[in-house]
């Protein structure tokens, strides 16, 4: 068949839009909209302007364009159903383009060539009735002119046609688009709109951000939450550094030394700052979540990051504490600053040397050799990276630091390519 002989088209001239303009108020499910004012498409008898010219039968108005591959795809599939009930529904084909860049898209489509549905081009008075943003959209107007739904394509199957024509009842959920005005059109997320009822949907969310004022600082390792199905890690107001370490498997306990960012003014002006991130997945694997984490934080300062063995410079502590340090095993638990002075009391001297590679309070990261597990008792210069200071405060304890070389883990951040 030619494509001359299987559209029927109507071009909507302006001066009929016009006089039309103010006729089209916006209806939704319950509304009839039999008199609503239309222009008189190609095939129908004289005088008809309402959609009343297409009830009589169960009518699906469907909005369509000619750059939506979905929309597009939709249409053939449309035909088939609406043969194979055998005409007990209308069809009213709708696109608000111009009529030129239909009739083009018509005869250069494939999918398009062989199809006859009624069509309305350059519409304003249909779409001001049933406002929307994505395509197809799909209302559904009983035979006596009345909406009974308002749907995308995927609701359009042989099961609720078959309803429909029949005159029951539809249930079928109105189409809610995330692309409304305050999201397909401005900057407002994804994630942010409608969130409570979409969020069942959601495989993959990352975010960025600088600091913010208001909560406090910190990180979560990765967690796997199974009445949510999903997994997270999550950081605030974190330096680049710490944010490293999370990536890599929560390593908290690295010294800052052992993650070795690329010189230069860009890396100096990064590490005065402090960032928020989120990553959450849906999955149960927490090696992932934190994998992905590499890769957002690699992605947006675009360098490129890895786990490597490097021999590096730290210090030393061994020994073992002389009887003035040990501390009674149901000795309270304190450590605070007084005087310029740090106040050790009933403290483990394993967690004592981790918390300073967590703090990063010593000039390079602290390796124990002690073999000591037990609780200590003591006072030690405030300013840890005092090394000089630091060697003379322990050894009053029975414990010697020793600045060497040691081959450990470290975290290389090179510039990407």
């Amino acid at each position: 068949m030619k494509y001359t002989a299987l559209l029927s088209l109507l071009v909507v001239t302006a001066a009929s839009l016009f006089a039309q303009k103010t006729a089209a108020q916006e209806m939704t499910i319950g509304d009839n909209c039999r008199k609503l004012s239309i222009p008189q498409p190609v095939g129908l008898k004289a005088g008809a302007k309402t959609l009343s010219a297409f009830t009589g039968k169960p009518l699906l108005i469907t909005f369509w364009n000619t750059h939506c591959v979905d929309a597009t795809e939709f249409l053939p599939k449309l035909d088939t159903l609406q043969r194979t009930a055998k005409g007990r529904f209308n069809v009213l084909l709708v696109a608000v383009e111009k009529a030129a860049a239909v009739r083009k898209a018509f005869k250069e489509q494939e999918l398009l060539k062989e199809l006859n549905f009624p069509l309305l081009a350059g519409d304003t008075v249909l779409w001001k009735a049933f406002p929307h943003h994505m395509e197809p959209h799909i209302v559904w107007v009983s035979a006596k002119g009345t909406v009974q739904a308002i749907t995308g394509s995927k609701q359009v199957t042989p099961k609720n046609l078959e309803a429909f024509t029949a005159g029951q009842s539809l249930s079928l959920p109105l189409k809610k688009e995330t692309s409304d005005t305050n999201v397909f059109f401005s900057f407002t997320p994804l994630m942010v709109n409608d969130y409570e009822r979409t969020k069942d949907k959601l495989l993959y969310y990352s975010y960025i951000g600088g600091q913010r004022s208001g909560i406090m600082s910190g990180s979560s390792g990765a967690f796997y939450d199974a009445d949510k199905g999903v997994v997270r890690t999550h950081a605030q107001n974190l330096t680049i550094k710490h944010l490293y370490k999370l990536a890599y498997k929560n390593r908290h306990n690295f010294h800052n030394s052992r993650v070795l960012l690329p010189e230069g003014e860009e890396t100096d002006t990064v590490l005065k700052k402090h960032y928020c991130v989120d990553i959450i997945l849906h999955d149960t694997s927490i090696r992932k979540a934190y994998r992905c984490l590499q890769a957002e934080l690699d992605r947006y300062f675009e360098w490129k990051s890895s786990a490597e063995m490097r021999k590096i410079r730290v210090w030393v502590i061994r020994g073992k504490p002389a009887q003035e340090a040990l501390a009674a095993q149901k000795e309270p638990i304190e450590m605070y600053e007084q005087k310029g002075r740090l106040i050790v009391r009933g403290v483990r001297l394993p967690t004592l040397f981790q918390s300073w590679n967590l703090d990063t309070k010593t000039l390079l990261p602290v390796v124990d050799e002690t073999g000591f597990k037990g609780t200590v008792n003591m006072e030690l210069p405030a300013e840890l990276k005092d090394k000089e200071a630091l060697q003379k405060a322990l050894k009053q304890y029975g414990l010697e630091l020793i600045e060497e070389e040691r081959e450990m883990e470290v975290i290389v951040v090179r510039k990407g390519d």
